[in-house]
């Protein structure tokens, strides 16, 4: 009699060892491995590159494109084990990262990389969210090129203006104006910070404003073109 209740508390404690085991599989999905006689592994995060063999020539903005991933999935993941472990049955899982877009701008008059990085990134809810990041890198100099150095304090107040006038004629195709419509474009487009996500095209800066900036989510986001000489 002894020797089978200790035979069930062994098997008890085995299985309640492995109950909840984390497994990192080599294609980026993170899922956790529930007991055979309950639930199956679930997958806990998602994450989809963008293959871009031309970044490894620009290793200076490669490392800032890898650190801001790699930031973003340890976050991610980190959120998503929490919510398995409150939640393991009604949690709304995977969570994901999805590198939607890695796009290489050269600009003619200057030996300059400029680069564009958009992230989708689902945590719950409805719908994920999109992230823009931009790097423009100035290969003679070594160093990356600020707005500030392209766009004079007297220039920024004339670019503003016409980057609201094109935000509100791009709506206006869509929507019928509406003075919610001017609010939500003065308000997304009030600061420098504002304008942090811009790239060098040919003769001018493309400005690139995310969802929720300057509209609502369904509406997108927003891309604005605006020629130096103009300013």
């Amino acid at each position: 009699m002894y020797r089978v209740l200790f035979f069930i508390l062994f098997s008890f404690s085995s299985c309640a060892h492995h109950e909840n085991k984390l497994v990192v599989q080599a294609d980026q999905k993170v899922s956790v491995e529930r007991s055979p006689s309950k639930k199956p592994r679930r997958q806990l995060f998602n994450f989809k590159p963008m293959p871009a063999p031309w970044l490894r020539e620009y290793p200076i903005i490669q490392k800032e494109v890898e650190k801001i991933i790699k930031k973003e999935k340890e976050a991610i993941i980190k959120d998503a084990e929490s919510l398995f472990q409150e939640f393991p049955t009604t949690a709304l899982l995977p969570y994901s990262l999805h590198v939607q877009e890695l796009k290489l701008f050269k600009h003619d008059k200057q030996d300059v990389v400029s680069v564009r990085m958009a992230i989708r990134i689902y945590t719950g809810g409805a719908h994920g969210n999109k992230f823009y990041y931009s790097w423009n890198w100035d290969r003679q100099k070594n160093k990356f090129i600020s707005l500030d150095e392209v766009v004079s304090p007297e220039q920024f107040t004339n670019l503003v203006s016409k980057v609201r006038s094109a935000l509100i004629e791009q709506r206006k195709r869509n929507y019928e104006y509406s003075k919610q419509m001017q609010t939500q474009i003065e308000e997304g487009t009030s600061g420098k910070d504002d304008f942090k996500v811009w790239n060098f095209k040919k003769n001018g800066i493309e400005f690139t404003f995310p969802e929720y900036q300057v509209a609502s989510f369904a509406e997108g986001h927003f891309k604005v073109f605006v020629s130096l000489d103009s300013l």
